[in-house]
């Protein structure tokens, strides 16, 4: 762990001097990127969405594939591995996919279903010794993976900075894990959670008796064909594409791998647009193959009348008569979804990270299958009022410093004030101080169920913003209550 403050707080410091420039130029600059990709002249919506998406992006990278009636028609790619090379992506490049990942997970256990060696109602503390007799040892493989086991997003979180790659990374998670009291009562209502998928991957690896990657490799990527596909944590193919962080604007290459071992059954799949295809063909194909036909269906169904929108690793949106699942990564995004009934599929993998403003890839990848399966709905995006907001919380600490310095200059002019004033307005800067530190502590990890750390990881720009507001708002209320003393003493 220290070892990774000190890589993020490097990654700050050499970045300081680019968020510098790019303060006072960011608007023009952002303005004025050249499309590095662009694309043919198309006119298709398809494909004017894909050429916005790298105007208003800044994209390094993508691939994706669509499926008609289960047969793969059409597939593409675009960008670079590396922002900081030349080395194009094709759709053969293995990128991360982030929680779609979970699906696989699910599929695992459905084998084991199958094989006889689990059911899906039997509390884990039965699988799991260390459970036995905690609060989370009556939750059963079916709440887990329709994350109805009341575990919180945050609890699932607090893990996500930790990037061990030995083999027992996920048993020690999971140890962590049994110590935990679950928010809400087991299946209660539903609550996005990875911590269930930690539960779910060492559960596997304990009744399979292999580790979690090797078992997804063999038994599912290997029969799928999904030749040029692995899990973190397992045998790594060459030739993966880098993941981006989310920059002011930019997007900035990670070179080493910012997820651990543990986290495989969460988001550590890594495939490529052609081998998700072939996973996505065989989900919809109503075969017993894999698994079962209907063990299939069962898994893309909602799994209760009070969880409609959610299955056994998948997301379910009725209206549109799709079953899905996005999934982030530091530096990577990825959508996969599909209509069963139609045997209609759409695939989309991009190597940058998603960040609230000027990088809203995930939006991306959802606009995109909008116009690839013909489906009717509101486009993704926060447009002009997310720039705007990011512009306005990145220029927000420079005025704070600015009031402070005002108020130094005008400190002879404080004692003409009425004390009533004074009391007032100094106030006011100490509980914009409380509250900044309220929010970036309490309500930001509680609303959005991240710490600060994994915020870190994933939006190293948002996580600088935050801090400056906070840290430049105890300095004016500092500096405000220092010439207040120094006028009572006058």
């Amino acid at each position: 762990m220290k070892g990774l403050r000190v890589k993020i707080q490097t990654f700050q410091f050499d970045k300081l001097r680019t968020f510098l420039i790019l303060i006072s130029l960011f608007i023009t600059l952002v303005m004025t990127t050249k499309n590095a990709h662009a694309q043919s002249s198309d006119t298709s919506a398809f494909d004017k969405t894909l050429e916005n998406a790298f105007s208003t992006t800044t994209l390094p990278g993508y691939s994706l594939a669509l499926v008609k009636d289960g047969e793969l028609v059409e597939v593409r790619a675009g960008g670079k591995i590396s922002l900081a090379g030349d080395t194009p992506i094709t759709p053969e490049t293995p990128m991360q996919i982030g929680s779609v990942s979970k699906s696989f997970a699910a599929l695992a256990i459905m084998q084991l279903v199958e094989a006889g060696k689990l059911e899906l109602d039997t509390p884990i503390e039965n699988y799991l010794p260390e459970f036995t007799d905690k609060a989370a040892g009556s939750i059963t493989l079916r709440q887990a993976m329709s994350h109805t086991s009341g575990l919180s997003t945050l609890q699932g979180n607090q893990t996500q900075t930790d990037l061990s790659m030995d083999s027992e990374a996920l048993a020690r998670r999971v140890t962590d894990l049994s110590n935990v009291t679950p928010e809400l009562q087991p299946g209660q209502a539903f609550m996005y959670s990875n911590a269930n998928y930690q539960i779910v991957g060492r559960i596997i690896e304990l009744v399979s008796g292999t580790s979690y990657a090797d078992y997804v490799q063999s038994k599912i990527l290997m029969p799928l064909t999904m030749t040029d596909s692995y899990v973190i944590g397992g045998n790594e193919k060459n030739g993966s594409a880098l993941g981006h962080l989310p920059w002011f604007g930019s997007q900035d290459p990670i070179e080493s791998l910012l997820m651990g071992a543990g986290s495989s059954p969460q988001g550590g799949v890594v495939t490529t647009a052609t081998d998700l295809s072939k996973y996505a063909i065989v989900m919809m194909n109503q075969k017993d193959d894999i698994i079962s036909a209907q063990n299939k269906r069962l898994m893309m169904s909602p799994v209760s009348e009070a969880v409609s929108h959610y299955g056994l690793g998948w997301s379910i949106y009725p209206p549109l008569g799709l079953v899905w699942h996005n999934g982030s990564n530091p530096g990577f995004q990825a959508q996969l979804s599909m209509n069963p009934e139609t045997q209609d599929a759409f695939v989309f993998i991009a190597n940058g990270g998603n960040s609230y403003g000027f990088n809203e890839i995930s939006a991306v990848g959802f606009n995109l299958t909008l116009e690839a399966m013909q489906l009717e709905g509101p486009k993704g995006g926060g447009g002009i009022l997310s720039k705007a907001v990011f512009v306005a919380a990145t220029l927000l600490p420079f005025l704070l410093i600015f009031i402070a310095f005002r108020n130094w200059q005008k400190r002879e002019k404080m004692a003409q004030h009425s004390s009533l004033r004074r009391w007032f307005v100094t106030l006011t800067y100490t509980l914009i101080a409380a509250l900044s530190c309220w929010a970036l502590f309490v309500s930001i990890p509680l609303m959005f169920g991240i710490p600060l750390d994994a915020l870190q990881l994933f939006v190293p720009d948002w996580s600088l913003i935050l801090h400056a507001i906070v840290f430049t708002s105890i300095v004016l209320a500092m500096v405000r209550i220092g010439l207040m003393i120094g006028v009572k003493r006058t």
